[in-house]
């Protein structure tokens, strides 16, 4: 007697195929040549979609199909095994991360060899008019220049962040923001349909102290 549920056994000579652990198919043998099937699977209900699927799937395969898969897997596992028998290349490292001393400049027309002005750790003066900015020695040090930056972001006086937040959460929720380009509030993007109704929701998220729940928790259950 022989019961297997393996795709490449050596037994089945009808060209089924079986594809998942539930399908089977049991043979008996009085000689150990000549087999005869005596029960299977195939009469028994899917287990689930996929398992119709792969049925039909072997119901409509010809003789020669079969015939072509089996030579491709062949082909597929011999390349599997010529690339596990690839030694693994060397690596190594090959350098270090370290701070810039500067000082820092302009790259004219993106290039490295010719320098513009120099620059110094400042927020953006094209946003002078909407917020106060800060302004830093050359040679402040990074923890200095990062605590400066996330200060000057969520800044009581510095409404473009809590607008880009509170218009990206109603987009979140919508579909289409209040300005309907959320990743562009600037000059460029679109114009926002309820400016007023904006200003107020990042009013309330600045005096939730940034949380993002009570904001979920109004638009949801506001009407």
């Amino acid at each position: 007697m022989a019961f297997s549920s393996d795709r490449n056994q050596a037994i089945a000579q009808d060209g089924k195929v079986t594809l998942f652990i539930g399908d089977y198919r049991l043979y008996i043998s009085n000689d150990g040549k000549t087999w005869r099937e005596v029960a299977h699977s195939y009469d028994r209900i899917p287990k689930n979609s996929k398992h119709r699927e792969a049925r039909l799937f072997n119901a409509v395969q010809s003789p020669e199909q079969r015939k072509a898969i089996q030579q491709i897997d062949a082909t597929v596992r011999e390349l599997n095994a010529k690339i596990a028998a690839v030694p693994a290349l060397p690596s190594w490292w090959a350098g270090q991360f370290n701070a810039g001393d500067g000082p820092f400049h302009v790259f004219k027309g993106g290039s490295p060899q010719q320098l513009g002005a120099a620059v110094t750790p400042a927020s953006p003066w094209a946003l002078g008019k909407a917020t106060a900015g800060y302004a830093l020695p050359a040679d402040a040090p990074e923890s200095e220049r990062r605590l400066a930056l996330a200060r000057w972001i969520i800044a009581p006086d510095n409404p473009l962040t809590p607008r880009v937040l509170a218009n990206r959460l109603w987009h979140y929720h919508f579909g289409t923001g209040i300005v309907d380009t959320p990743s562009d509030l600037g000059f460029m993007g679109g114009r926002p349909t309820h400016p007023a109704l904006l200003d107020w929701m990042a009013r309330q998220l600045m005096g939730d102290g940034w949380r993002i729940k009570p904001m979920h928790r109004r638009i949801v259950m506001s009407a």
